[in-house]
């Protein structure tokens, strides 16, 4: 136990050691109820590129103006006036052209950054598994890895040694990780499909069937697209609610598994 103790903190593991203790930590406070398992989740299939757009209004035959004015509160007005005479075509002034091509390189490389961390997300099914737990798999992955490799094959701590086996570590935890979730998808996916479903509940008119809606009890019909649906619904603004009444569905509440409704 001392050995791997001290394995654990030598100083090739100790990278993987930290990022082990964060992932321990992240869950401790997901446990305690603070935040929730999909608080590291982003949307994969939404637009990840990264785009510094600078946009300005140039007109070719006339000067540009850029004001800036700041106002203090002495009523001091101080005016910067910057201008830029652009004549004829930009093609013309080597530095704009200069400036244009860094601008275009600089989004091209972010835009295929943006795409190769999508398709390892992907690879490793973050795009139905929480971020979270992936990122638990490959952390423990990753250091037992380490600390196996360093301890049979780099004795001596040698960092060129080491650097030689962290892209082997990283390829194997890659490929652990998409073995040990590849499972857990169809759950994570029945389970989103089930909160979207409950979503599409919110707004939807429904007749109540139990004899008045109060703060803590009641039930009203909804049709839905598997037919009628009996949901437990609640009243929280103290509208008097009663059996036959039509009212709208505002809210969800997953743990207590009721809807809140308001008279219409």
């Amino acid at each position: 136990m001392s050995d791997l103790i001290a394995d654990s903190f030598a100083w090739v593991n100790l990278p993987f050691t930290l990022l082990l203790g964060l992932v321990i930590i992240h869950w401790t406070i997901v446990a305690m109820g603070l935040i929730g398992l999909d608080s590291l989740d982003f949307d994969l299939d939404g637009n990840t590129d990264v785009h510094l757009d600078v946009h300005s209004d140039l007109d070719v035959h006339s000067d540009l103006d850029v004001h800036a004015d700041f106002q203090a509160d002495a009523d001091a007005q101080v005016d910067v006036r910057a201008e830029a005479d652009v004549d004829g075509n930009i093609d013309g002034d080597p530095a704009m052209e200069g400036c244009a091509d860094a601008h275009e390189g600089n989004e091209s490389g972010m835009a295929g950054g943006g795409h190769i961390l999508t398709s390892l997300l992907q690879f490793v099914n973050a795009d139905h598994v929480p971020v979270l737990i992936i990122l638990s798999v490959l952390s423990v992955s990753m250091w037992t890895t380490s600390v196996v490799a360093n301890h049979y094959l780099n004795s001596g701590l040698s960092g060129a040694i080491a650097l030689a086996l962290l892209v082997p570590n990283v390829i194997l935890s890659l490929m652990l990780t998409k073995m040990i979730t590849l499972p857990l998808r169809p759950l994570f996916r029945t389970f989103k499909e089930g909160t979207a479903r409950k979503l599409i509940l919110i707004g939807k008119t429904c007749i109540v069937r139990t004899s008045e809606v109060t703060a803590s009890f009641g039930q009203a019909e909804v049709i839905g697209e598997e037919g009628q649906i009996l949901l437990n619904v609640t009243c929280q603004n103290g509208d008097r609610i009663k059996k036959g009444d039509e009212v709208v569905i505002v809210s969800h509440t997953p743990d207590r598994r009721t809807y809140e409704v308001v008279k219409m």
